[in-house]
């Protein structure tokens, strides 16, 4: 019997003691967990708000918030898209880390993601959203108890906000709740009210039809962007009333002491400064530069600026801090309370980069896989289908038009070899390259001459206009191609160095390796004769004559993608509807 009532003793000390060291959240403690609302404005640049120098007023609510608050000057997305940024902020991992790179990618239930923390700590979790790939079986939202989702994804910024006010109402305390506004993305469709109130001087401008594009790479023309600008300014002015509702609702509710707002983006969104418009392209400022500001009204000062880099991957243990939790996963996004309160930066000691430097990924579109290192002054990027290489010096050259790589090279070694810590950056194997107008007609048929098989054989870029044919037995394939835009095919061999035998049939010349030389249509390689990247290729593209290229490149395999899923028939339209998929 004494037996039996000690081991009931030392179970509950255990419970007990168990409960103790779990961080819970009650509403008696509201002041040490608070209340953690998190604003995302899809595609919002920060140099189209007034309070990041912008001269139209597109957003003087938030130029209000941002006087009472701390307001980040240079912060970056991980990813140029919403899943993959998504995936990365909710996470405080870089995109290779995740593996959360394309529609099809599924979140591994392995990574503890921040609602989860924050939901196992005692917070209501909430998420109102208006994007497809994140939610159900995509997994990026686990650990979100609640989540709502526009039907059929169409509900504005008013009806978002609206929407929040309903779930906001009688909702337990400590709550999280992400705020997803969708009204900033592509094809902007703003109220006409909210035109009026930013298009002062450009009736011009206004009068000229608004156009569908075709592609996110057929430059329409300028009077058509200046047009989209404006709609995209109304749209933010949109926006900004309603987070003005929302933030109203709280003070309203007496909820606004012990709230945190965070207000950011998931990425940019281009205008055609490199040659195509939207996001999901490049990892050029204008597609990873977000707005950050963060007002906490009881614990941190207001009016403040950081001009330090920071990342969205940085929210993760941000907000585990505020939020007082102890985070033991790991992350690579570092605690920005250090900064907040004007204290040393902390660096987790296990993370990928140093401290000033940041990773950006972009996973589709036109270049997949490419992947960038930014720090204030410098940036670097690498395509792995091309294995180009851009070096840009952000203070002297912050549009990035001048590429440095090849005359700063100790710098960009330097950031070369921080690059090359993340798998994949280098991308062996051959390639075949196509340039030329829908009017093009290409067909390559490509074969090993001496046994082996083919591996790998994808698209790189690519978009309508291209087929590929694999034979059974992977020693023949076939590709044909009428070109629309750049396409880029990627293959490997068994063994590496097997001769492969091509025969080009098209109208256009031939060119192979570096140097660009010129090939007759039926002709043999080994890959010493097809070393480097076309010596004429540059990063716009503007320069390749139409034609067939053909190069072999150094380097790994590309990064093995993770958990995947199919999507829907309404899924592929909507997403060709937002033209993802051309």
């Amino acid at each position: 019997m004494t037996r039996a009532l000690t081991a009931i003793s030392v179970c509950i000390a255990v419970v007990v003691l168990l409960a103790l060291l779990t961080p819970t959240c009650t509403p008696s403690r509201d002041l040490e967990c608070p209340n953690i609302v998190l604003v995302v404005i899809d595609a919002l640049r920060p140099d189209h708000l007034g309070c990041y120098g912008y001269d139209r007023p597109t957003s003087p609510n938030l130029d209000r918030l941002a006087d009472e608050s701390i307001v980040f000057d240079n912060a970056i997305a991980a990813a140029p898209w919403t899943k993959t940024s998504f995936s990365s902020f909710l996470t405080g991992l870089y995109p290779f880390q995740h593996g959360v790179v394309g529609w099809e990618s599924i979140m591994p239930d392995s990574i503890v993601t921040l609602p989860e923390m924050l939901r196992d700590s005692g917070y209501e979790t909430v998420a109102i959203v208006n994007m497809l790939g994140i939610t159900g079986r995509f997994k990026v939202l686990t650990g979100f108890e609640r989540i709502s989702e526009a039907a059929k994804y169409k509900r504005d910024a008013a009806k978002t906000t609206s929407d929040a006010i309903d779930i906001l109402t009688g909702l337990p305390q400590p709550f999280f709740v992400l705020i997803h506004y969708f009204d900033t993305h592509w094809p902007y469709r703003p109220p006409v009210k909210y035109i009026d109130k930013v298009s002062s001087g450009a009736s011009d401008v206004l009068s000229v039809r608004q156009q569908m594009r075709k592609s996110d790479l057929e430059k329409p023309p300028d009077e058509v962007v200046k047009r989209d600008v404006i709609y995209y300014d109304a749209c933010i002015r949109f926006v900004d009333d309603e987070v003005a509702r929302l933030i109203q609702f709280l003070e309203s509710e007496g909820l606004r002491d012990n709230t945190v707002i965070i207000v950011t983006a998931d990425h940019g969104e281009a205008f055609w400064e490199h040659g195509f418009g939207s996001h999901g392209h490049s990892l050029y400022d204008e597609e990873i530069k977000v707005p950050l500001i963060i007002n906490n009204p009881v614990k941190h000062p207001r009016g403040k600026r950081i001009a330090n880099q920071v990342s969205l991957i940085d929210l993760t243990p941000t907000i585990a801090s505020l939020a007082g939790i102890t985070d033991k996963h790991h992350r690579e996004g570092r605690n920005l309370i250090s900064l907040i309160d004007g204290k040393p930066d902390v660096v987790p000691a296990d993370r990928l980069l140093p401290g000033e430097y940041d990773l950006c990924e972009c996973t589709l579109r036109k270049s997949p896989d490419s992947k960038g290192v930014r720090s204030l002054t410098w940036k670097i990027i690498i395509e792995p289908s091309t294995a180009l290489i851009q070096l840009y010096n952000l203070k002297q050259d912050p549009r990035e038009t001048v590429n440095l790589w090849g005359s700063e090279k100790e710098m960009g070694d330097s950031l070369l070899a921080l690059l090359e810590r993340v798998r994949g950056t280098r991308l062996g194997g051959w390639r075949i390259g196509f340039t030329g107008s829908p009017q093009d007609h290409y067909v390559v048929k490509v074969m090993l001459m001496q046994g082996g098989r083919f591996r790998l054989v994808r698209r790189l870029v690519a978009g309508e206009g291209t087929s590929i044919k694999v034979s059974s037995d992977s020693t023949y394939f076939e590709v044909d191609v009428s070109p629309k835009q750049q396409q880029i095919i990627h293959f490997d061999t068994a063994p590496h160095d097997a001769e492969v035998s091509f025969e080009v049939m098209s109208n256009t010349p031939t060119y192979v390796g570096a140097k660009g030389t010129r090939h007759e249509k039926s002709f043999s390689l080994m890959r010493s004769d097809a070393l480097g990247l076309p010596q004429i290729f540059d990063e716009n593209r503007s320069s390749w004559s139409p034609g067939t290229y053909i190069w072999w490149l150094p380097g790994g395999e590309s990064i093995m993608r993770k958990s995947t899923t199919k999507l829907t028939p309404e899924e592929i339209k909507r997403l060709k509807a937002l033209g993802y998929i051309q």
